[in-house]
């Protein structure tokens, strides 16, 4: 998604890798850039980890001396901030900081909003910043979530991408109320000043929106003639999940979407080519011969392309994006 803004849609890019797996920047990078940020540790200040090890060291504000790995330096052509292993160490120091920000400490209010901070710093310089978060409900995403004006939800067909809308739900809900409550809380205390002054977010009734979902397509069988037909047990999963986003996230979507607009696609099954775009650190639309595609796979890379470019204008559609918006 990031790659096709930036080189198909001509809209200025950013990728920030917030999971602690890293499988965004292992997929961009090969074994040598790899071995550079994580072992030679050459590249360290192309990481968000180096960004927050300030806060680790107990000071609020983040590195601002980091670097961007510039779209050149992989066939995705993005710019991007890498992810980092020692991220998952960051939890408890987050978790710490938000206890306190709950008891109306501006310091932990100001470590909370560290992804404002970053936005804040690279925003002049791009039109979208994609953030990619790791299947958790800690800390770190609940302040990447914060700060993000809006998320995008990727299930498959399964029944515990129901339980995770749920669960999403009520998190979400949870923390926010008590966000908001801590910050009306600082705001009548004296240090009211200090929310704008350390650019801390005091409305959170525009943020956190949801943009949409994807729904990972699943392998049908054939039954006469080449036809191709649903496994009855996840289509109907399918068929659920409309219904239950509506139910539970309807007030996380913003006023102008119905709820139809928010499947933004289904991602098709694509067999072979995953493992060729990961062996070759190349996005799936941009696959060749000389990665090695060869057949139907070329029907297959250019239906990709075709679904990508239609989820991509559903989903600026769904952000509101204009080229003279942030």
């Amino acid at each position: 998604m990031a790659s096709f803004l930036q080189n198909e849609k001509r809209i200025k890019t950013i990728l920030i890798d917030a999971d602690p797996q890293c499988n965004a920047t292992q997929l961009y990078y090969d074994d040598e850039k790899i071995d550079s940020l994580y072992i030679k540790n050459e590249s360290k200040k192309s990481t968000l980890y180096y960004i927050l090890k300030s806060i680790e060291d107990g000071d609020p504000n983040i590195n601002t001396d980091f670097s961007i790995i510039e779209k050149s330096k992989s066939k995705y052509k993005t710019d991007v901030i890498a992810g980092h292993p020692r991220l998952s160490m960051l939890e408890d120091r987050l978790s710490d900081s938000w206890n306190k920000l709950i008891g109306g400490d501006i310091g932990g209010a100001r470590v909370t909003n560290w992804v404002r901070q970053l936005l804040e710093n690279i925003s002049s310089k791009y039109d979208v910043a994609i953030i990619d978060v790791g299947p958790s409900l800690g800390a770190l995403n609940r302040c990447v979530l914060l700060s993000s004006d809006y998320f995008l939800a990727p299930l498959g067909c399964d029944i515990f991408s129901i339980l995770g809308i749920d669960n999403i739900s009520i998190w979400i809900d949870e923390w926010s109320q008590k966000y908001d409550r801590s910050i009306s809380m600082i705001k009548q205390g004296s240090k009211c000043q200090s929310i704008s002054e350390y650019h801390i977010i005091s409305d959170t009734s525009s943020k956190f929106m949801l943009c949409g979902y994807t729904v990972q397509q699943y392998v049908t069988k054939t039954v006469r003639k080449g036809e191709k037909r649903a496994v009855k047990a996840y289509d109907d999963i399918k068929k659920q999940i409309p219904k239950v986003i509506h139910k539970k996230l309807s007030i996380l979507t913003p006023e102008r979407l119905q709820h139809t607009d928010l499947e933004l696609t289904s991602i098709p099954y694509l067999y072979s080519l995953i493992p060729m775009s990961q062996s070759h650190h190349c996005p799936i639309y941009k696959l060749t011969n000389k990665e090695g595609v060869v057949g139907n796979q070329y029907a297959q890379v250019a239906k990709y392309k075709d679904t990508l470019s239609e989820f991509c204008l559903k989903l600026l559609t769904n952000i509101d994006y204009s080229p003279n918006k942030t």
